[in-house]
């Protein structure tokens, strides 16, 4: 009788069965990490859910047991779980082709001139486009970077400098000619408060 109910609920419920089944990928490029570092390994065991071995496919074999469903990845590649929604992990991909100008960068620039070198010296152009990444004017101690900084450095170069927010940025004259902006009128750079002056601001403004 009690095994009679079991087989019941097992038919009731076919997720409760399969939860339990244990899954081996193999047959492809797995990364995992070690500390900082990626590695590479043959397989991956995953039973209940849960990610409960990685090594050689033999190895992986003995862990799952003899009725572990097998997923032949194709030589596809198999990547860790990315839980950070806000990671944009495309666009980190994306900004490895463009010339790191932001505060972490190596020797990061302090001047419009050290940044216009930098873009200059490490520049890689990717499809016709040379791209800074990163860009925040605050780093700067003679202050913003100009569309007219761009067209004298660059003046026949497709040049996009794109803000650390990766929301706007500035493109020199070559591409701006054939999106049809062929003349800037005005371009002015606000200042940038800093600590006491942003809170007198901001107490100025709320009465």
């Amino acid at each position: 009788m009690k095994r009679t109910l079991i087989v019941a609920i097992l038919a009731l419920h076919p997720w409760a069965a399969l939860a339990s089944t244990a899954t081996i990928d193999f047959h492809g490029d797995i990364i995992t990490m070690e500390g900082d570092s990626p590695c590479y390994v043959e397989a991956v065991v995953v039973k209940g859910g849960k990610i409960a071995f990685d090594g050689d496919l033999e190895a992986a074999r003995t862990k799952a047991g003899v009725e572990a469903e097998m997923h032949d990845l194709k030589e596809h590649t198999l990547l860790p779980g990315f839980i950070d929604t806000w990671g944009h992990f495309s666009l980190v991909a994306q900004d490895t082709l463009g010339v790191n100008v932001s505060y972490f960068a190596t020797e990061p620039p302090k001047t419009k001139a050290q940044l216009l070198e930098k873009l200059r010296s490490e520049g890689k152009p990717f499809n016709g486009w040379l791209v800074g990444t990163g860009y925040s004017e605050a780093l700067l101690s003679d202050g913003a970077l100009m569309l007219a900084d761009l067209d004298e450095a660059f003046p026949d170069h497709s040049v996009l400098i794109e803000n650390i927010s990766t929301l706007t940025g500035m493109a020199g004259p070559a591409r701006r000619s054939l999106l049809g902006f062929a003349r800037v009128h005005q371009q002015r750079s606000l200042p940038i408060q800093r600590g006491e002056e942003q809170r007198k601001d901001r107490h100025r403004h709320a009465g």
